[in-house]
Formats: C-alpha cells, structure tokens, sequence
C-alpha cells in the first residue's frame, strides 16, 4: 500500500505536486499562497482547438493574456510558492520554487531568487513534494500556528 503512494507520488507533474504540498501545508497549519506566473493556458488552448482556431491566432491570444496579467502585477521568475506561518514568534515567508523530473530554474528565476535571498528571505528549490516538506520542515516554522488557526477559522466564518 505505502509503496504505490510512492509510486504515486513519484509520478506527479509539477501542478500535482504543488497540490500536494498546498495539502500538506494547510495540515500543518500553515498558509501556502500560490503564485501562478508560470502557468499555461491549457483551458484556452483546448477551446481554442475545439473551435479550430489556428495556433498563431492562439499564440496571439496566449501573448495578450500574458501582457495583460504582467500589467496586473505577474512578475515572471518569482517562486511558485510563499508559505506564510510564525517562526520564532514572529511573522515569516519562505518562497518554494517546485521542480520535478530534474527540471532546472531558468535564468529569470535565478535572479529572482538572488534578489529574495538579497532582501533576506529564504528561497528554497525542491526536486520533489518529499524535498519540499524536507525543507519546509528545517525552515522551522513554530510547531504551534495559532495566527493561521484563527485567520482558517475566520476565512470558514466569512465563507458562509
């Protein structure tokens, strides 16, 4: 049984895998926020093949989308992750660049990076959902999350 979650897990994609850790941050209380500024717009380039729509007209489509959502702030080589939680009492971030099937960081985010670490914060880059809760663990977030426990539980009351 332990051995096909293994499996499992070894063969996640990149998105499966930052789910995983998304998951396994909100139980241990802490607060994952994703950053989407490599994603692509698989949703709609699979529109835009049902409707027959050409690749240039999708590319030209793609490329607007992009320029609109970097005037709206996407800042391309950022990490794919900040986790928020308290560490030694106080408030602290660690950004989490995900990377699986020995994928490299490329150039942009390597200088982003450099720029974090610059400022003070830890960047970590993780090969695996296991490398990246390794590392989110010697990060040594407090074992008790209690401003994370009642913003949960406030963002529950607000929901409703």
């Amino acid at each position: 049984m332990i051995e096909k979650r293994i499996k499992k897990i070894k063969d996640m994609n990149e998105n499966e895998e930052q789910s995983y850790i998304y998951s396994w941050c909100l139980q241990n209380n802490l607060i994952p926020v994703a950053v989407p500024n490599g994603f692509n717009l698989n949703g709609v380039q699979k529109l835009c093949r049902t409707y027959g729509i050409s690749e240039n007209e999708l590319k030209k489509q793609n490329a607007i989308q992009i320029k609109m959502l970097k005037k709206q702030g996407l800042h391309t080589g950022f990490p794919d992750m900040m986790i928020f939680g308290l560490k030694n009492g106080n408030g602290a971030i660690m950004f989490l660049e995900n990377k699986v099937k020995k994928n490299k960081p490329s150039p942009i985010q390597l200088v982003c990076h450099a720029w974090l670490r610059e400022l003070g914060y830890t960047v970590e880059i993780s090969s695996s959902t296991k490398d990246a809760i390794e590392k989110i663990k010697k990060f040594n977030f407090d074992t008790m999350q209690i401003k994370n426990v009642e913003y949960i539980e406030k963002r529950k009351e607000v929901k409703k």
